[in-house]
């Protein structure tokens, strides 16, 4: 994945192609009431979430981003790792990350939006990783587990699903090493430390419960069925505010 390089200070009244990347960067610092919305304009929002972030990472809370911020912001990477051959696709045949079919086609009978889209994006979210490592940073997970990553059409049909999100735009995971793994899908009972680490990303990172708002990332609840696991996605954010990646 290709590092956030600063060629200047960023703040608020700036916008532009390197403020979206700070945005992706970020997008787990905002909060319940201002969510971070990726529009490349570095406005009160951003702001706060740079604050945020400055505060969490022991810097000085002034808003703008610096070589420290961008520094801090890299180690990211190391602190909250995400295993990408633990997300890849385990078809047999695909490689990882499908075959790059189905671009511009939709389920059949439902709305031609991004929910629907049967596109095997070649690689994962760029900004799906972000909001993982947001929201371990922000829940106190040292390393995550992923149950369910890059699904491509092949596995689709192998396990009889329809789903279009795990086409680069979703994960699943428990964390490892901290909180209480219980519950039960046939029990319909929730896992706690999952419903520990759901309640953070909603009342701290921002996220959304469901899909109701648009550009929002997403966590399925159980009333979904995401008892036992914790699924997070960017369906909810447009195709063309997507980058999708093969190497982190």
């Amino acid at each position: 994945m290709q590092e956030l390089t600063l060629d200047r200070k960023l703040q608020r009244g700036d916008s532009g192609k390197d403020v979206l990347d700070l945005q992706r960067a970020l997008i787990g610092w905002g909060s319940k009431e201002q969510p971070v919305i990726l529009d490349g304009v570095f406005g009160i929002v951003t702001e706060n979430a740079v604050e945020r972030f400055q505060r969490a990472h022991a810097l000085e809370p002034d808003g703008v981003v610096d070589e420290a911020v961008i520094n801090a912001i890299k180690r990211e990477t190391e602190d909250h790792p995400f295993v990408l051959e633990d997300y890849k696709c385990t078809c047999g045949e695909c490689g990882g990350f499908g075959f790059g079919r189905y671009e511009n086609e939709y389920l059949r009978g439902k709305p031609h939006i991004e929910t629907f889209h049967m596109y095997e994006y070649p690689g994962i979210d760029v900004t799906l990783v972000r909001a993982v490592r947001a929201i371990m940073h922000r829940a106190g997970i040292p390393e995550i587990h992923i149950t369910s990553g890059y699904r491509c059409w092949i596995h689709n049909n192998q396990t009889g699903r329809t789903s279009t999100n795990h086409l680069g735009k979703a994960v699943d995971f428990i964390s490892k090493g901290a909180g209480e793994h219980n519950g039960s899908v046939l029990e319909k009972i929730e896992c706690t430390e999952c419903a520990r680490i759901r309640r953070i990303g909603i009342e701290e990172c921002g996220f959304q419960a469901g899909w109701s708002q648009p550009n929002r990332i997403s966590l399925e609840m159980p009333r979904h069925g995401a008892f036992t696991w914790v699924h997070i996605d960017t369906r909810c954010i447009p195709g063309n505010l997507r980058r999708h990646v093969k190497e982190l």
